[in-house]
């Protein structure tokens, strides 16, 4: 989502990530042009051109409507971001649900037969299951715990990006919170303490 604060003007004078640097020298170069043939035409009248004003409503024209298509272009491409975005989270969501959903642990239909009487199983299997249960809640934990620490890798290198490329690098006070609360789960959730 792009915020304005109250000195979003400013942005019209970026110079780094701004369209100013790229459009000064063209710029400068059709104002001398112009200025030419503004004295040459005002020195030598024979070398006026009539224009009428039909010529500057089409170029008002194509400028309005080149604006339009910039404007829908970029409209689509947040679109297609936020359904990736969305895509991207869902398949994290599916991935732990199948995870912890159908990974085989214990071997639990054993553990029932056990409850209800059938004949006992020997030390040695009971302790194997045991150990498969409990690496299997391992698993899920560990799947768990990196699918939430790359979601909140994506967030944070979205923020950064964000902070880069509309603010030049400076975070604001309420990203900067955001920041340093995300890097501070991303390493919860990947180191130990």
């Amino acid at each position: 989502m792009i915020r304005y604060t109250k000195g979003a003007s400013q942005t019209l004078v970026y110079w780094w990530g701004g369209i100013n640097r790229h459009l000064l020298l063209s710029s400068v170069l059709y104002l001398m042009f112009l200025l030419v043939l503004y004295y040459v035409q005002s020195r030598f009248p024979f070398l006026k051109v009539d224009c009428s004003t039909s010529g500057l409503s089409m170029l008002g024209s194509l400028t309005v409507f080149l604006l339009v298509f910039r404007m829908n272009q970029s409209m689509a491409r947040n679109n297609e971001a936020t359904e990736r975005t969305d895509e991207m989270f869902g398949e994290m969501d599916f991935l732990v649900h199948s995870v912890c959903n159908f990974l085989a642990g214990a071997k639990e239909d054993h553990l029932g037969d056990l409850v209800m009487g059938h004949p006992p199983r020997s030390e040695q299997e009971l302790h194997q299951m045991r150990l498969h249960g409990e690496l299997a809640t391992a698993i899920r934990i560990h799947v768990v715990r990196l699918t939430i620490a790359f979601g909140v890798s994506v967030l944070l290198y979205f923020r950064i990006l964000t902070a880069m490329a509309e603010y030049q690098g400076i975070l604001e006070d309420e990203d900067l919170v955001q920041v340093v609360f995300l890097h501070s789960r991303l390493q919860a959730l990947l180191y130990e303490e």
